[in-house]
Parts: structure tokens; C-alpha cells; sequence
């Protein structure tokens, strides 16, 4: 554009070199033409190779992106699945924990139920035995008293109606010491019962 503003500023020669300056100009003209188209050329050129590089580089950089998003994404699957197993894991030891827990309270409920009806069982027992014990000694108790009365009145009836003995007569005093022996061994056996 320079040249064809020059070549228009400047001044046209008279009579037969006007054919010469016109085709100059022309050729001033064209090359300017030229040169303007060249350059204007090579400014495309640059410029498609900026656009070309600046796609490229989008394009990696969103196939980079794409490919860290997936990565991200498997590993937020890989991290679900794990807490999904381990929640299972954990509800799973729960529920076993929980039957395990119920089964040993049945167990127990009923060992109580067991050992609260051998304890009445026993009391029962132990109260009819006891109560057997008692009539039982009760019973021995008034055959060994009666015994003793017995024995008491057939001692006073024989020293009433005896003679009286003399102290130095071995017979009656081997009867004597037999009938205080056994009046010792009903007391002591008295006294080992109560």
C-alpha cells in the first residue's frame, strides 16, 4: 500500500515518457500487490499454525482431563465398593453378634428357670425332711423319755420292795453300777439328738 500511495504521489513526466511511468507504476503496483498478498499469506499461515497448536494443545489437554477424570473415577468406584463391603462386613458381624447374643439370653433365661425350680425343689425338700427330722427326734425323744420313767419307776419299785443291802454285798452293787450305766448312756445319747 506504501508503494501504490508513492506511485500515486508521484509526478507524472510529460510527452512520450508518460507510457514508461504507467508501466512502472504498474509493476510498482503489482509488486506491492504482491508483496502485501505474500505477507498477508505468511500472517494466515502464522495464524493457522497458532490455531492448529492451540487446538492441539486443547485437545491434550482435554484428553488429559478426560483421563484424570476417569482415574478419579475409578478410584471413587474402587473407594464405594470398598465401604460397601466393609459396611456389609460390619452389619453382617452385627447381625451374628446380635443372634449370638439372643441365643446365649435364652440359654440363661432358661439355666435360671432351671436353678430357680431345683432351688424350690430343694427348699421343698429340705422343709419336708426337716419336718420329718423333727417328728422323727420328737418320736425318739418320748420312746427314751418314756424308757426312763419306765426304768426310774422299776428302780424305786425294786428299792421298795427289796431288802435293803448291805454296802460290802458285790451282787448288789454290780447292779447297782449296771443300772446307773444305763441311766449315763440315755442321758448322753439325749443330749447327742438335741
Amino acid at each position: 500500500t506504501d508503494f501504490i500511495v508513492e506511485a500515486v504521489m508521484m509526478p507524472r513526466p510529460a510527452g512520450e515518457c508518460a507510457q514508461v511511468s504507467a508501466r512502472q507504476l504498474k509493476e510498482k503496483v503489482l509488486q506491492a500487490a504482491r508483496n502485501d498478498v505474500r505477507h498477508l499469506s505468511d500472517r494466515m499461515e502464522e495464524l493457522t499454525s497458532l490455531v492448529d497448536q492451540g487446538r492441539s494443545s486443547q485437545e491434550l489437554a482435554l484428553q488429559a482431563t478426560e483421563t484424570q477424570f476417569g482415574e478419579l473415577r475409578c478410584l471413587l468406584d474402587a473407594e464405594r465398593f470398598a465401604r460397601q463391603k466393609e459396611l456389609a462386613s460390619q452389619l453382617s458381624s452385627i447381625r451374628e453378634g446380635k443372634i449370638a447374643f439372643e441365643g446365649q439370653k435364652r440359654a440363661h433365661d432358661a439355666l435360671l428357670q432351671k436353678h430357680t425350680a431345683d432351688c424350690e425343689t430343694i427348699r421343698q425338700d429340705l422343709s419336708a425332711s426337716s419336718r420329718n427330722i423333727c417328728d422323727f427326734l420328737e418320736e425318739q425323744y418320748g420312746s427314751w423319755k418314756a424308757e426312763m420313767a419306765e426304768l426310774d419307776s422299776r428302780l424305786q419299785q425294786l428299792t421298795a420292795t427289796e431288802a435293803p443291802l448291805s454296802t460290802g454285798n458285790p451282787r448288789s452293787e454290780e447292779w447297782q453300777k449296771d443300772v446307773e450305766s444305763r441311766l449315763q448312756e440315755m442321758e448322753q445319747l439325749q443330749k447327742a439328738t438335741f
